[in-house]
């Protein structure tokens, strides 16, 4: 099946919406996202390869492309000039917490509490453990997206005391907008409003690095080579400049750590993007055993895994708009229901308890999505980093 890596570099700050209400009132304001989902971007691919193609949006053409262009993604993808090659960041993970030091900030793990001490308990569902640390700090932010090599190095097991190569969010650009009448092309008194646009700079400066997105397309409509183009991406037709890119694998580093621990029956995955999946902030193949909550992972056939612990951060939600007819042509387009996502850098722990991680196991884990719904895969929604983890000593909580 053809299988294509595409570099997305936006020219303009673009707009994809929080979900917040927008109406023509005066005050009224959009907000951006702090990074793109995957339905914006697949639904931006899809359509630029649906026109290639020449498929007829007024019949089958939204099905066709729905089934023929499968996304992974969007990555964030960075470089510090023009002459450097870009280079993959991923989203924070939850179970780090970056304190404020004498000597800096620097960066602890948080694990799952191995046993109670006398007296203690913790009221959460099915048996999970809380996540807990052995330092005392304040905590303190601005690091919003790690490097692969450092990502890397964590999934691996590795607890580093900083972070070498870390991006802070996003940057907004917000613009005042007049509404216009349609009659005298003068703005309306009073009608004023504000955008808040999501900036990623496409030319590397002193001060910030150049950003893109970073997609893999495959599937039966994908194309064999990536012919550089400028496409609209988000609201307002904001344009971005599609070109060749290459998917990060999985760094020899991080294999060779993995493998080294191969007999661990300990799995820690990572959300690269966010999840939707049928059980909420969870698996809906996690089924609730015995109080507690475990099942056969699709991606793995045969290895059946215990949800010991999970870091997930607050949900948030996604819609679309349905571009899909019946077989009888009945128009069915209109806006999708809302449904929730576990967001990027959520952590779970899990224990095997049957089977085992072949030696390509962590290969078949890498960047593969963990939703339930094939539709949602094939969107890029819930890439996940598999690595290893550590129980908490209970002595050692501060």
């Amino acid at each position: 099946m053809p299988k294509l890596d595409i570099l997305l570099t936006p020219r303009d700050p673009i707009l994809v919406r929080d979900g917040r209400p927008f109406t023509a009132e005066a005050g009224a304001g959009a907000c951006s996202l702090p990074w793109p989902y995957p339905g914006t971007i697949a639904g931006a691919l899809r359509t630029h390869y649906g026109r290639l193609a020449g498929v007829n949006w007024y019949a089958d053409g939204p099905q066709r492309v729905l089934d023929g262009i499968h996304l992974s993604g969007p990555l964030l993808a960075a470089r510090s000039d023009e002459n450097a090659p870009w280079l993959p960041y991923f989203p924070t993970p939850a179970d780090a917490l970056l304190l404020d030091g004498e000597k800096g900030n620097q960066v602890v793990r948080l694990a799952p509490l191995q046993e109670y001490t006398t007296g203690s308990g913790c009221d959460l569902p099915f048996g999970l453990r809380p996540l807990l640390t052995s330092r005392k700090g304040k905590p303190v932010g601005g690091q919003a997206y790690w490097s692969l090599a450092d990502t890397a190095s964590w999934l691996g097991g590795a607890t580093p005391t900083r972070i070498t190569d870390a991006l802070a969010a996003m940057p907004r650009d917000t613009r005042t907008h007049v509404k216009v009448d349609p009659a005298t092309y003068c703005s309306e008194e009073g009608m004023l409003f504000s955008v808040a646009y999501l900036s990623l700079n496409d030319v590397a400066g002193a001060a910030s690095p150049a950003i893109a997105m970073l997609v893999r397309v495959t599937g039966e409509m994908a194309p064999k080579s990536a012919e550089p183009a400028w496409l609209p991406v988000g609201g307002e037709r904001r344009v971005a400049h599609l070109s060749a890119a290459n998917w990060p694998e999985m760094p020899a580093a991080l294999e060779a750590a993995l493998q080294s621990v191969r007999d661990t029956r300990r799995l820690r995955l990572q959300l690269a993007t966010p999840a939707i999946f049928s059980a909420g902030w969870r698996p809906g193949w996690l089924h609730e055993e015995s109080g507690r909550l475990q099942g056969e992972i699709p991606q793995l056939p045969g290895v059946t895994l215990r949800l010991i612990s999970a870091g997930v951060g607050t949900r948030q939600a996604v819609s679309g708009w349905n571009m899909i007819r019946t077989a009888e042509g009945k128009k069915e387009r209109g806006p999708k229901a809302a449904r929730y996502l576990a967001p990027a850098g959520s952590v779970y722990f899990f224990e095997i308890i049957s089977g085992s991680l072949e030696a390509d196991g962590w290969r078949k884990l890498w960047l593969r999505s963990l939703c339930d719904a094939t539709a949602d895969q094939h969107d890029g929604y819930g890439l996940a980093l598999p690595g290893v983890w550590h129980y908490q000593n209970a002595n050692e909580v501060y």
